[in-house]
């Protein structure tokens, strides 16, 4: 039987609000099962995956959207995706290093 964890303990476990969860679930990032019984929001090991792959495109800047289409990448996408992204980040930062070098 596979373990199965309420809205309340990934909320600790990933330090977020269960709002921000429900939103992410509105916004079609998440797909969590409900309970028959009770129709309480139950996650799985795949959907802390997913959830700690939304934060950490979050802290990378992603627009929610932007990581809503990235759901039915492979992982080599993912990770092709994420040097693109820091590439551009550390390109970014030298343009911003020079800038304030020439004020």
């Amino acid at each position: 039987m596979d373990r199965k964890f309420q809205i309340g303990e990934i909320a600790r476990f990933f330090d977020i609000s269960a709002s921000t969860l429900r939103y992410w679930e509105d916004k079609g990032v998440l797909h969590p099962g409900k309970k028959s019984e009770n129709q309480y929001r139950e996650y799985t090991i795949e959907d802390l995956m997913t959830i700690s792959d939304v934060i950490f495109y979050k802290n990378l800047g992603l627009q929610l959207k932007e990581i809503c289409g990235m759901e039915a990448s492979t992982p080599k996408q993912h990770q092709e995706f994420r040097l693109t992204n820091k590439s551009r980040n550390l390109s970014n930062k030298n343009v911003e290093v020079i800038y304030e070098c020439k004020l």
